[in-house]
C-alpha cells in the first residue's frame, strides 16, 4: 500500500495550508488546519453579535412630541452586551447541568486501542 504523505505548503498565525498526495501522487487534496479556535461561548457571542448588530437599541431620551427616542448600539456595545449574554448563559448551562465534560481524543484514541487487542 503506498504511504500518505502530507506537507505544510503554507502557514500564518492562524491556519497552516496541508498538501495530502492522493493516488500515486496524481492528484492532490488541499486541507485548511486551524491554528485557533473559538470555544462554544464565543461561538454563541458571535452569533448574538450577528443577530442584534443592526436592530440593538438603547434610549436616548424623547423627542419634542414625548416619544421615546432610540438610537442603535454601537459596535463596541453590541460585542460587550453579546459576550456578557454569552457568559451568564454558560454559566447558567453548567448550573443546571446541561452541559457534559467528553473525554479527550488521546483518551478515546487509547480506548479504541485496547479494543482493537
Amino acid at each position: 500500500m503506498k504511504e500518505h504523505k502530507t506537507k505544510v505548503v503554507a502557514t500564518t498565525e492562524e491556519m497552516d495550508l496541508v498538501r495530502s498526495d492522493l493516488f500515486a501522487n496524481s492528484r492532490f487534496e488541499f486541507r485548511q488546519h486551524a491554528k485557533k479556535m473559538v470555544t462554544q461561548r464565543a461561538a454563541l457571542a458571535a452569533t448574538l453579535i450577528e443577530k442584534w448588530g443592526m436592530v440593538a437599541c438603547t434610549g436616548e431620551g424623547e423627542d419634542s412630541a414625548g416619544r421615546q427616542r432610540l438610537r442603535l448600539l454601537s459596535p463596541e456595545e453590541v460585542v460587550v452586551r453579546a459576550c456578557d449574554t454569552a457568559d451568564i448563559a454558560f454559566t447558567e448551562f453548567d448550573a443546571r447541568g446541561w452541559r457534559v465534560d467528553l473525554p479527550g481524543y488521546d483518551d478515546i484514541h487509547a480506548q479504541g486501542a485496547e479494543g482493537e487487542e
